[in-house]
């Protein structure tokens, strides 16, 4: 325990607090109104420092500023497209709010109010919270607080974007009104590849034989570089299933290339890597020609093939962790959050199942129906 001393000030006595922290070091807390006050906090100090959960406060008075540069450090792990977006939003959303605020001064209520300041989309607030969070981590994590005050609070909701399922006939006039491209239009739709993934494809990723993708690199859009090659999203490097008669389509284009490290479907123009297409492009015209002439029941975008793809394969029966691993999902929970819908059949299958079994046992002959001789008459000689 510490020793308590009174203390005048032009605003009458006041009370502090004298203790031995765990290093040794003579510290005191001053200010207390009362002797009651700096009794019960005392307490509270020197439980902590026997428990081994004692903070300097000293330390308090790191800057989120401070810290951040270790988390933008920390961010070398990651591609640099996904590295520049989370350092974008720092200087954009966290940097101008915390930058030069002490961490001991940081209160959840404070947190939870500047969340509900920030007036841009429910997936930026979300990643704004995600970075100051984050650097909080690292101050807990070296001991300059002992709780992260950003954690554990209230964000919004991210709204899903809609889901479109496609049959077979929609998907082949997709094919057909893009013409020479049709066979894009089929990867994407049935193999369910990220935009990415699919532009970055080479001869050396596809065995015709097997009916294998090997999704080992993905393009990804950076400000610096422009398009570049990284790892695929999740970092999850797997081997897809392609159909028969996608290999099909893709064989004569594969024998016209030379090059197995060349890109299987490269930009027209410039040769490199072929980008998401945009606005009036190939796309959006065989989109709107579809809607027209009503064969899509709604508008649909290059990642909203992968949906379909999903669709496909749930209905041709393909288990979750098979989905995931086509898809390329972090894990089965994952697949399930974005499609529970496709999985509603297993419910309709599980209570038909149990049906059948009541019906089953329902029907078959009982003991007492069997004419069965009395094995206790037989024993009889």
């Amino acid at each position: 325990m510490g020793s308590i001393k009174p203390y005048e000030t032009a605003k009458g006595t006041r009370y502090r607090v004298q203790y031995t922290d765990a290093d040794g070091a003579r510290r005191q807390k001053r200010g207390f109104l009362t002797k009651k006050q700096a009794e019960t906090w005392d307490i509270d100090n020197s439980a902590a420092l026997q428990k081994g959960s004692w903070i300097n406060p000293e330390l308090g008075k790191t800057t989120i500023g401070e810290l951040s540069t270790t988390w933008i450090a920390s961010l070398n792990h990651l591609s640099e497209g996904t590295a520049e977006v989370q350092t974008s939003i720092w200087h954009t959303h966290v940097e101008p709010r915390w930058a030069t605020t002490a961490i001991s001064t940081i209160k959840p209520s404070y947190v939870q109010e500047w969340i509900y300041g920030i007036d841009r989309s429910a997936s930026i607030v979300r990643q704004a919270h995600s970075c100051l969070a984050q650097i909080l981590d690292i101050a807990t994590r070296d001991r300059l607080l002992l709780d992260n005050p950003a954690r554990g609070l209230k964000l919004p909701r991210k709204a899903k974007s809609p889901q479109v399922f496609l049959t077979f006939t929609q998907i082949r006039r997709l094919a057909e009104l893009a013409g020479t491209k049709g066979v894009m239009v089929w990867i994407l739709a049935t193999v369910g590849l990220r935009w990415g993934e699919f532009a970055a494809l080479r001869p050396r990723d596809v065995d015709l034989v097997r009916g294998r993708f090997q999704i080992d690199r993905a393009v990804q859009k950076t400000t610096k570089h422009g398009l570049i090659f990284a790892e695929p999203k999740t970092h999850e490097r797997r081997s897809v299933a392609v159909p028969r008669f996608v290999c099909n389509l893709l064989e004569p284009i594969l024998a016209e290339i030379d090059d197995p490290n060349a890109l299987i479907f490269p930009a027209p123009r410039a040769g490199g890597p072929m980008r998401t297409p945009g606005h009036g492009g190939w796309f959006e015209k065989m989109v709107n020609e579809a809607l027209a002439e009503g064969t899509l029941p709604e508008r649909i975008t290059p990642h909203g093939l992968r949906h379909v793809a999903a669709g496909l394969l749930v209905s041709a029966g393909a288990h979750v962790k098979a989905v995931q691993r086509q898809l390329g999902h972090k894990n089965a929970a994952m697949t399930l959050d974005t499609y529970a819908s496709l999985f509603d059949g297993d419910l309709d299958h599980i209570a038909e199942t149990i049906d059948a079994m009541n019906l089953d046992e329902a029907t078959s002959p009982k003991q007492d129906d069997l004419d069965v001789p009395d094995p206790m008459a037989l024993a009889v000689v």
